[in-house]
């Protein structure tokens, strides 16, 4: 057998690194599972996608060297999925049309591999499982530009708006993310989801938001967009036999109180109501 002591050398070192790799992501595990108990025996938010965001965009730029960044992604997402979400007991439902395993993919990235992720048979008992705490999170179609919406969009408005008028010490049911969370430059996916939970909606410092206007009557969003000075990727109108919404996917992150947001409602008419149902951090592009 061929030996040689600058392999031996080199070898040794990538075995002294592995162990030190293993203690620290060890250390790291113990850190994150008690932040976790304290958060859960406490009632706060435990999973906090904004952060999550900001985290591996910060590592992604210190990033060199034969590593891909696509490793490093998938890396700092295992670890989220298998401590702060696998060992806080969180689960996860997810639903499309098609159960082709690239869709299913495209969850269990985000999430990782080790947390449970359940398939179900609509969006609507997903939307139903997160709002009666039957489950933590739930990933849903990205809701169509045809003209038709999906049923069980106006559901979801239904209930978030419920939710918000509540008196609760519930966290609020809010959108929160968007997959797939990391994409490669020039492959961006077709297949896009949001992703539901009982938490709040929280700056990454690069973020869409999700604001939804109702009426009675149909309106001309595109002129309200424009007198509120705010700039949409995309407008979705639908219609129920009482009401008319359009859901605005809108550049930048708008809490409750932000200018942006109060420029909004001063230029709606009185007939028109503002929900906004959260939001999520722009897909990291690789």
């Amino acid at each position: 057998m061929y030996t040689s002591q600058t392999l031996d050398t080199i070898r040794k070192n990538i075995d002294s690194i592995d162990s030190t790799i293993h203690d620290l992501l060890m250390e790291r595990a113990a850190l994150a599972s008690s932040i976790a108990a304290e958060k859960k025996q406490r009632g706060m938010q435990i999973v906090h996608p904004a952060r999550e965001a900001r985290m591996i965009r910060r590592l992604l730029a210190r990033h060199h060297g034969a590593l891909p960044k696509e490793a490093i992604a998938r890396i700092w997402r295992e670890l989220v999925g298998a401590v702060s979400m696998l060992q806080s007991g969180l689960t996860a439902q997810f639903y499309c049309e098609s159960r082709d395993p690239e869709n299913f993919k495209i969850v269990t990235d985000y999430f990782g591999s080790v947390l449970p992720v359940e398939y179900v048979s609509s969006a609507q008992q997903g939307i139903q499982s997160v709002a009666q705490g039957q489950c933590d999170f739930a990933t849903l179609p990205w809701p169509s530009e045809s003209a038709q919406a999906p049923s069980w969009l106006v559901e979801l408005i239904e209930l978030i708006e419920q939710d918000r008028a509540a008196i609760s010490d519930k966290l609020p049911l809010n959108i929160v993310q968007s997959l797939p969370f990391v994409c490669t430059k020039g492959a961006q996916s077709a297949r896009k989801y949001i992703t539901l939970t009982r938490a709040k909606f929280e700056p990454s410092e690069d973020d869409c938001s999700f604001i939804v206007l109702k009426s009675k009557t149909a309106f001309d969003a595109h002129d309200i967009l424009t007198q509120a000075g705010l700039e949409s990727n995309r407008v979705l109108s639908f219609s129920t036999a009482q009401d008319h919404y359009v859901l605005l996917d809108v550049e930048g992150y708008l809490e409750e109180n932000s200018p942006l947001l109060e420029s909004l409602k001063k230029a709606l008419s009185p007939d028109i109501h503002l929900l906004s149902i959260g939001g999520y951090p722009k897909p990291i592009i690789l």
